[in-house]
């Protein structure tokens, strides 16, 4: 898999990569049996490689000192954007406590304000407001922050 490739790559591949091996070891109960590992999906926004998927949860493992990381925006638009995501719970970014301390929400709220974010998008993860908004969606990132970024 990609994680041994991650391993045998060294540097910031090989950190990765013991990242999510260890995650996965010690938040064991959260990746049963059939949990899929290093997958793409296409999405409008172009392919997407996703971490870990448990059934329709999406995981991204992010092992990095600088945080939003790079590209994140873009990155975080396509996974709203993977077909099977109907729902921000769905979206769940673990970062490694060993390199951050602390999630700087309104930066990551502020780079994403500065991205384009298709209204496909915007309706699919907000289907109870009317004519939802760019603003509408970042206030509910805003609200559902800790549940869908974390350190682990």
């Amino acid at each position: 898999t990609s994680v041994i490739t991650g391993l045998k790559q060294g540097g910031n591949f090989t950190e990765g990569a013991m990242f999510v091996a260890d995650a996965v070891r010690r938040y064991g109960d959260d990746f049963p049996p059939g949990t899929l590992f290093e997958f793409t999906e296409v999405t409008a926004g172009g392919v997407r490689r996703v971490d870990v998927r448990v059934g329709n949860t999406f995981y991204e493992f992010k092992s990095v000192a600088s945080v939003p990381p790079s590209g994140f925006a873009t990155q975080f638009i396509k996974d709203m954007d993977l077909a099977d995501v109907s729902d921000l719970s769905q979206l769940k970014w673990w970062f490694d406590g060993n390199k951050v301390s602390s999630l700087p929400k309104q930066q990551f709220l502020d780079q994403l304000n500065a991205a384009s974010i298709d209204q496909a998008i915007i309706n699919k993860l907000l289907p109870n407001i009317t004519n939802p908004t760019k603003n509408d969606l970042l206030q509910k990132i805003s609200q559902d922050f800790d549940q869908i970024f974390s350190i682990k």
